[in-house]
């Protein structure tokens, strides 16, 4: 059927994504989210062959993630590491060490970015949040009508809090957070959601502008290279502020749509 169609190009399309960036495994609890939600919505006939297919897609989506990094891996097969490629994805969350990587969030607020090292405890305590974060999800969209809007917002939200409060963030965390939310906001237009977007928008364009005008790529010096945000930094910590404040302020115009259904939404005059 269609869902099950979107389901499945759903599942395709977040491993194409992952093949891109790790960050993308965020999105993962949205994608289950979405293609237990079209079984569950597939007619009690359909709903083993909509799950087998959506599983079968899953399967297909893990051997071709495995088959594009074979090239790449080849060397660490030979030693006998068979899912090294896995190995590496560890290794990469595990390398952004401090806890904020030149991103505004809380710790940067703190004068911690880029130089508070995180530890295994609060690793495993930002993964934890994440996790809970998407249980929020997956109950509202499945007890407050499966409505696929509503999950692109509250999965927007999650990561965008994730972005804003947890630790060995980077930068792209909030970008896909903010994508998230730009696609509810076309389908809903609520006035608040615009107003902070807006204001995100604007502060994360301004730390990667920053970040890039430092290591010199802006004005193509000679001497282009990557440079780390000082940690007290003035810069680092006032757009922190408004960024902690601004995902708080999202939280709760989120509560009164999800929870209320209270919109603000443009009003069209023709």
């Amino acid at each position: 059927g269609y869902n099950t169609a979107k389901a499945v190009l759903a599942g395709v399309m977040f491993t194409l994504a992952l093949m891109f960036d790790n960050w993308v495994i965020l999105l993962l609890p949205t994608i289950l989210i979405y293609q237990i939600g079209a079984v569950v919505k597939a007619d009690k006939a359909e709903r083993g062959k909509t799950g087998l297919i959506i599983a079968a897609q899953a399967v297909a989506s893990l051997v071709v993630f495995y088959l594009a990094a074979l090239p790449m891996m080849m060397p660490y097969y030979s030693q006998g590491s068979y899912f090294v490629v896995f190995d590496q994805m560890y290794a990469w969350f595990a390398s952004n060490i401090y806890m904020s990587n030149d991103a505004f969030n809380m710790y940067a607020m703190f004068g911690l970015a880029n130089s508070g090292v995180t530890s295994s405890a609060l690793g495993v305590c930002t993964w934890l949040f994440g996790a809970a974060l998407a249980i929020l999800s997956a109950l509202n969209y499945f007890l407050n009508g499966r409505s696929t809007a509503d999950l692109m917002l509250t999965s927007g939200v999650s990561v965008i809090l994730f972005a804003a409060i947890g630790t060995g963030i980077t930068v792209e965390v909030m970008t896909l957070g903010l994508l998230l939310l730009l696609a509810y906001i076309i389908l809903v237009p609520d006035i608040r959601l615009m107003s902070i977007f807006g204001a995100l928008s604007l502060t994360h364009f301004l730390n990667v502008a920053q970040l890039i005008g430092r290591g010199g790529f802006i004005a193509s010096s000679g001497d282009m290279q990557y440079l780390m945000f000082p940690s007290k930094s003035a810069f680092m910590i006032v757009f922190s502020v408004f960024t902690v404040l601004l995902a708080f302020a999202l939280v709760y115009v989120v509560i009164d749509l999800c929870y209320y259904n209270r919109e603000k939404t443009l009003k069209y005059h023709s």
